[in-house]
Parts: C-alpha cells; sequence; structure tokens
C-alpha cells in the first residue's frame, strides 16, 4: 500500500470517527435537555408506588415461606404476626413517600407539557386520566396503610 493511499484511508476513518463522535455529544445533549425539561416528581411517585406494592408482597410472602420450609421454627400465630409486621412496615416505609408526592403533584396540576404524552397510548387509545392515577395513588396507599395497620394491631393485640 502507498504513503497516499494509506494517508487518505486515515482521513476518511479520522472523519468517520470526528462525525461518530459529533453525534454521539449531540445525542448527549439532546437527553441532558430532555431530562431537565422533564418533572422529577411524577417518576418518583410512580417508582415508589410499584415498590411499595411489590416489596409488600415479598416480605409478606418471604414471611409465609419461612413458615412453610421451617415449620418446627415458629408456630402460625408468630408467622402471622412477622407477616402483618412485615407488611405494614414495608407498605408504611413506601406509604411515607408516596402519599406526600401524590399530595404535591396534584397541588401542583397537569399543566405542564410533559404530561401531554400520557393522554393517548402507542395505539391511539385514550389512557387513564394522570390526575385520576395520581388520586389512586394517594387513596391506595392511604387505605392500604389503614388496614394493614388495623391487621397490625390485631395480630399484637391477639396473638402475641
Amino acid at each position: 500500500m502507498d504513503r497516499d493511499k494509506l494517508r487518505r484511508k486515515v482521513e476518511k476513518q479520522t472523519v468517520r470517527d470526528h462525525t461518530n463522535m459529533r453525534h454521539w455529544a449531540d445525542r448527549r445533549k439532546r437527553r441532558y435537555d430532555k431530562l431537565m425539561n422533564e418533572p422529577v416528581l411524577p417518576g418518583f411517585c410512580t417508582l415508589c408506588f410499584i415498590c411499595m406494592v411489590a416489596g409488600t408482597a415479598a416480605t409478606v410472602s418471604f414471611d409465609l415461606y419461612a413458615h412453610f420450609a421451617y415449620h418446627n421454627a415458629i408456630t402460625t400465630a408468630q408467622m402471622l404476626c412477622n407477616a402483618a409486621t412485615s407488611g405494614f412496615f414495608t407498605w408504611l416505609i413506601f406509604a411515607v413517600m408516596v402519599i406526600p408526592s401524590a399530595a404535591i403533584q396534584l397541588y401542583r396540576g397537569f399543566d405542564d407539557p410533559y404530561f401531554e404524552r400520557f393522554r393517548l397510548t402507542k395505539r391511539g387509545r385514550p389512557r387513564m386520566p394522570i390526575r385520576k392515577r395520581f388520586t389512586l395513588y394517594l387513596a391506595i396507599a392511604s387505605i392500604g396503610l389503614a388496614i394493614l395497620f388495623v391487621c397490625y394491631l390485631l395480630t399484637r393485640i391477639f396473638l402475641v
């Protein structure tokens, strides 16, 4: 390969690399701008709500599993008490985050252009109104907290 041909090849590769880097930097800047214009609170509220439900189910199911796997170690009353305690405190941890964040978001409203993209699904069907979703987050977290608190108190009063 002669020297000029090699030089042209290296220049083409350099141009391609610079173009790729420029596109990469542009994409990165667009992602950053997009994220900076999105509100954090709706995503945080949704994430905490999902973790609240999944975490409570996981802790209660683990207590049930521990009872059935090691049946000799704990009685059924202890298992119910452990399950109620785990479920209540897991729900409480996440409800402390969900209830205020959903209430703040409901107070702020949904006038931001960010919420426009949640009006329709990808197929063009209307979704649940976003105000209704945050109202459900608030209601489910509050009602679940009350129910699990009653279960926790009942197991502490009658089973211990």
